[in-house]
């Protein structure tokens, strides 16, 4: 099943997955670096991001944590 919210708050945005993960890795330590194929798996929930990804995520794109992993 899809992170369907995640997906349209990426489109939205404007961004592509690898521009995500490049704007992601300036703001994160080494250990929560991603690349374009982990914010894939995000998306798809093949993976799950941690606390400070997910943050990291919501602040770029402006939307709160809690609606786009609403675990």
């Amino acid at each position: 099943m899809k992170n369907t919210r995640l997906k349209v708050a990426i489109v939205e945005s404007g961004l592509t997955h690898q521009e995500l993960a490049q704007r992601l890795n300036r703001d994160l330590d080494w250990a929560d670096s991603v690349s374009e194929q982990r914010i894939t798996r995000f998306v798809t929930n093949r993976a799950t991001p941690s606390p400070a990804q997910r943050t990291a995520i919501a602040r770029i794109l402006k939307q709160p944590a809690t609606r786009l992993f609403p675990d």
